[in-house]
């Protein structure tokens, strides 16, 4: 921030507020700047005088219609300009209360559901000018750790404190399928809490599911609440899948009319389709979606959008905004011979088929390549669907594998075996069909762009 008029006092001790209230008498506008959250803050030392003194300049530089006082300012850089008065930049951390607003009632202070390893609280009240203040930190690791930057410590002590609802509408608010992610997250919070560094980390996923779980089915026995109706613009949001979902949530609450378009004939995407029923319930997906929709959301079954001229169609129809969130639902092909045989598949395209109810008549001896979570799915899909026996070809070690440890840890004890360091080079067949696979084996050596150890040939 920088500024070039009036007069800068830099420091807010008695004697700056005393030559501010001297130059705000002569009619002069001033700008008293303080590195610190209070101006004139008494020594212990001084006497009671003293200390009366400098209430009584506190007081008056707070209310003076020509005194302006930054707290938790610092001066960065003075340099002088053409026209004779000095520029000056400074640096203000976030108020994260208004002053102008703060009638130091003290209600966030009850309110505020956190408590310090003191058994104090992060807001506090400031003696001048007289307001409130929060104690506001960088983000807790586990914050930074999330993808969706939601507030763990908040909704976490909120439970804790027995406050349910509060806690839920916390969640609701970066997170509209907190009943889903609370099943099938891998919750990265929790390799980040801190809470670790005593016993073992707060089981952050566990008591989002908790909440979402006891609020919804509590509402379930109160009622729904009538739908409603957006009178914002309208847009239109091409898939249904988790994205698409989260962005009708965000833009009905932001007062936006959404339109989720979805090719198939149920909402949910890969919720539905790529995450086993054991896993994640479809009444959960069906609650979640249905809350969703109660917000107003319009949504369309069966209308794929294919083409360019589709979306020209959609535009004819009044829509102002068009959000392609299609997801990732086409297998990936790994270009290497024999791919084109009987019996090998996607992962993506089994395990819809598998959802659907469109079971494989033999599966006999699978092989399935990757690490990732859509391939642990997959190969543990294989063990229920009743194949003779199931094995995870991964290029690097165990260790360097993408999905859930807790994931990797329940397939091998289902049955899965897991083949580590080794890559797939050639499918082998016999009149168009799959009869085995070859593998090179690999070493790791080095990084690669990613900055995960590169796999290379032995």
């Amino acid at each position: 921030m920088t500024s070039n008029k009036g007069i800068l006092i830099v420091g807010g001790t008695p004697q700056g507020l005393q030559a501010a209230l001297t130059l705000a008498a002569c009619g002069r506008k001033v700008t008293l700047v303080e590195k610190n959250r209070e101006i004139g803050r008494a020594n212990g030392k001084w006497p009671d005088k003293g200390k009366r003194w400098t209430q009584y300049l506190r007081t008056q530089a707070s209310y003076h219609p020509l005194v302006e006082i930054l707290t938790e300012t610092e001066v960065t850089h003075i340099k002088a300009s053409p026209g004779g008065a000095p520029a000056v930049e400074w640096i203000q951390r976030p108020q994260w209360i208004s002053l102008e607003l703060c009638v130091d009632c003290q209600k966030c202070l009850f309110s505020c559901p956190v408590e310090l390893s003191n058994g104090s609280k992060p807001i506090f009240e400031l003696c001048g000018p007289n307001a409130m203040a929060i104690d506001k930190r960088e983000k807790a690791p586990c914050r930074l750790a999330c993808p969706l930057d939601m507030n763990p410590q908040g909704y976490v002590a909120l439970i804790g404190q027995g406050r349910l609802d509060e806690a839920y509408e916390l969640i609701l608010d970066t997170n509209p399928l907190p009943g889903v992610c609370g099943r099938v997250c891998h919750h990265p919070c929790e390799k980040e809490c801190r809470r670790k560094e005593i016993d073992e980390p707060i089981a952050i996923c566990a008591l989002k599911r908790f909440a979402a779980d006891a609020v919804t089915k509590r509402r379930k026995k109160t009622g729904n609440a009538s739908i409603s109706t957006p009178e914002g613009p309208r847009i239109a949001i091409i898939g249904s899948g988790p994205s698409g979902l989260t962005a009708a949530h965000d833009l009905a609450e932001a007062g936006f009319f959404p339109t989720l378009i979805e090719a198939d004939g149920k909402p949910g995407g890969l919720l539905h389709q790529g995450i086993a029923p054991y896993r994640l319930p479809r009444e959960i997906i069906e609650q979640e979606i249905d809350d969703i929709l109660g917000l107003g959301v319009e949504l369309r079954l069966n209308s794929p959008v294919n083409a360019w001229e589709d979306l020209e169609k959609l535009k004819s129809e009044g829509f102002r905004a068009i959000l392609l969130a299609t997801g990732a639902s086409k297998d990936l092909r790994m270009g290497i011979q024999g791919e084109d045989l009987k019996g090998i598949c996607g992962c993506v395209s089994f395990l819809r088929n598998l959802w659907r109810g469109k079971k494989p008549e033999s599966l006999g001896r699978v092989a399935v390549i990757g690490g990732g979570n859509a391939a642990v799915e997959a190969a543990r899909a294989s063990i229920r669907a009743g194949a003779r026996s199931v094995i995870l070809v991964y290029r690097r070690t165990r260790r360097e594998m993408p999905a859930d440890p807790h994931e990797v840890e329940q397939a091998l004890k289902e049955g899965v075996k897991l083949k580590c360091l080794a890559v797939p080079v050639i499918f082998e067949g016999k009149e168009g069909c799959l009869t085995g696979l070859r593998c090179v084996r690999m070493k790791l050596e080095g990084l690669d762009t990613s900055g995960r150890p590169r796999p290379v040939p032995i």
